[in-house]
């Protein structure tokens, strides 16, 4: 693995990174869970802003890893498809965090027929996430079952795009004010495109693991 060695520090914040990126996930879950059970609330605020520094925390240690790549003697192709793989999966802490926002900043109320769907669509997503941090954790220590984990990503994705049309569909059939269905539509379009992001990112993965896997 070209990281071995004197780039060991780069590997390293590489598991910093996905420590991090691991706490934004979780955190994400929990002000889901917080936000249908108790509404909008103060403590929901607090949990969108531990959302938020987690994912800028995250941003910062792939910041110091892009520097670090551009200072070790790297083949440029190395470096870039490192870099690559990492700001593609960096945009999945900040859907989440687009997620939590969009339900504070519009104040939306979540109605109950919509509480289910939306927890299992969270479940789901927490683990693809899960997985794809596991995949790229199996990348780097040549581990075992990567192969099972990006085809469990891909399963994930077509069951949260089924909940997504089903969501989307059960929004449209109520009596409400036509402006709160395209909000509450939008939300669950933004919440089932983390499993689209976890999915493109695994692609990168599979390409990562196959030209750096000598």
């Amino acid at each position: 693995m070209f990281l071995k060695g004197r780039n060991k520090q780069v590997q390293e914040d590489v598991a910093t990174y996905l420590s991090i990126a691991r706490k934004c996930g979780a955190v994400f879950a929990e002000s889901i869970e917080h936000v249908l059970t108790n509404g909008l609330d103060e403590h929901f605020s607090v949990l969108v802003k531990q959302v938020h520094q987690a994912e800028s925390n995250a941003d910062d240690v792939r910041h110091k890893i892009a520097i670090s790549l551009y200072e070790k003697s790297l083949l440029p192709e190395s470096r870039g498809d490192l870099l690559t793989m990492l700001e593609t999966m960096d945009r999945v802490p900040n859907k989440m965090e687009g997620v939590v926002r969009q339900v504070e900043i519009q104040k939306l109320i979540l109605p109950n027929f919509l509480h289910n769907d939306l927890r299992e669509t969270t479940r789901i997503s927490i683990e693809t996430f899960n997985i794809l941090i596991e995949a790229v954790e199996q990348v780097f220590n040549q581990s075992r079952g990567l192969q099972d984990n990006l085809l469990t990503i891909d399963d994930n994705e077509s069951l949260c795009d089924d909940l997504q049309q089903k969501m989307i569909r059960d929004i449209f059939e109520q009596e409400d004010d036509t402006g709160n269905k395209i909000l509450l539509k939008d939300l669950v379009d933004t919440l089932a495109s983390i499993t689209d992001l976890c999915e493109n990112v695994s692609n990168y993965v599979t390409i990562f693991h196959i030209k750096h896997s000598v």
